[in-house]
């Protein structure tokens, strides 16, 4: 495990995930209330599934949002879209690992069904937890909390 800074940076055409390895003598110009100190490749499967997954079930021309926050001892990052949602009882059931799910996105597109028993497995890993809130039809949002990393 090593220290890492999380910046998500959103192109026109891509979306970049940039994280920078810190030690205690790297002069650091980013606002340290985004550290975290966590495995630099589970962080960066959790965040290309998640967002992976965004843009598989959201609609046509709709919005995908990133919220990277601070709260206590956790750096907090949503993504959230406006996509076709699940019923809760499909929430309920996202990362037991009995239940295998598997659902084709808005244009058909085909899953394994592995990719979030991946990110729920990654996140315990680091010490972190994971939320799902959706809305049938309307919306779903993620939200990723790691320990925060100290200078």
């Amino acid at each position: 495990m090593r220290k890492l800074l999380l910046c998500v940076y959103i192109g026109l055409f891509s979306i970049s995930i940039i994280y920078s390895q810190v030690t205690n003598d790297t002069d650091v110009d980013i606002d340290k209330k985004y550290m975290v100190f966590a495995d630099y490749n589970s962080i960066s499967t959790i965040i290309k599934t998640l967002l992976n997954n965004s843009i598989k079930f959201n609609n046509e021309n709709s919005l995908i949002t990133i919220k990277l926050i601070n709260i206590p001892d956790y750096v907090q990052l949503t993504i959230s879209d406006n996509g076709i949602g699940m019923p809760q009882k499909q929430v309920n059931e996202l990362f037991d690992q009995e239940t295998f799910i598997s659902t084709p996105g808005t244009n058909q597109e085909k899953g394994s069904g592995l990719g979030l028993m991946l990110v729920s497995q990654f996140i315990k890993m680091n010490k972190g937890k994971i939320e799902v809130e959706s809305k049938e039809g309307f919306e779903t949002s993620f939200t990723v909390s790691i320990p925060e990393g100290q200078m």
